[in-house]
């Protein structure tokens, strides 16, 4: 059975994946500061915008709208009249973060979403206990009683439901940026719940930066770990 593909605009990654992510997933991308995690974000949200005339949404918890644009234009993607939209959020204001940013999502309707990051986002929600007494997350624990909740099991939680709640919101296709080395439990629920996992690195010794896709569902596709670089128009991936 064939399924429809959202392209990401680097032809070789697309070719690894047949064609592009498949529509409606949830793609991990992981890697630690500086491994082109943003750059790849923006490449896709511009190549569907440009491309296909897909409507984009641009989740950031750290950079502002300005910072993003300036990182676009280096490589000449002008988002200017594109149906693209950056949403900057505070996360030490908003009282409550998620629920804005699933009602923005609902409200726009986005076919592409990147959140940047799940990480800086993970990090500011208060991990209380009190937070999760109505969740149905919780419901089993509830009626055993008297069991401790480990910040882990918040973690995973907090990560479970706003990945749940991300696809209620029927965003087509959404990139979660993860930086490595942070929350270990979170992440590994998230590569679990996720439908795809790329991890970008660096080799410091070898001044050279990778790309491996270590999962993506309903799709062929090899481990290896490919060299990556910079081009004038984005991310090249070396065939």
């Amino acid at each position: 059975m064939a399924f429809k593909r959202v392209a990401t605009g680097i032809e070789e990654l697309d070719k690894i994946v047949e064609g592009g992510f498949p529509e409606g997933s949830a793609i991990l991308v992981k890697g630690s500061p500086g491994t082109l995690k943003t750059i790849l974000g923006l490449q896709f949200l511009y190549n569907g915008a440009k491309q296909y005339k897909e409507k984009g949404t641009y989740v950031s918890f750290t950079q502002s709208e300005e910072s993003l644009i300036q990182q676009a234009e280096m490589f000449g993607w002008d988002f200017k009249n594109l149906p693209v939209e950056f949403k900057n959020y505070d996360i030490t204001r908003e009282p409550d973060l998620e629920g804005m940013v699933v009602s923005d999502i609902k409200t726009f309707k986005p076919a592409r979403v990147v959140v940047d990051s799940l990480t800086s986002f993970l990090s500011k929600l208060p991990l209380s206990r009190e937070e999760f007494v109505n969740d149905q997350i919780f419901e089993a624990l509830k009626k055993v009683g008297g069991i401790p909740i480990s910040e882990d099991m918040l973690l995973r939680a907090l990560t479970t439901r706003f990945i749940r709640r991300m696809r209620e919101a029927d965003a087509s296709t959404v990139m979660y940026i993860y930086e490595e080395r942070t929350f270990e439990s979170a992440k590994e629920t998230c590569e679990y719940l996720v439908d795809g996992v790329v991890k970008m690195s660096k080799i410091e010794a070898l001044g050279k930066r990778t790309m491996v896709v270590e999962k993506m569902r309903l799709t062929k596709h090899d481990f290896l770990a490919r060299t990556i670089s910079v081009g004038p128009k984005g991310i090249v991936v070396e065939k």
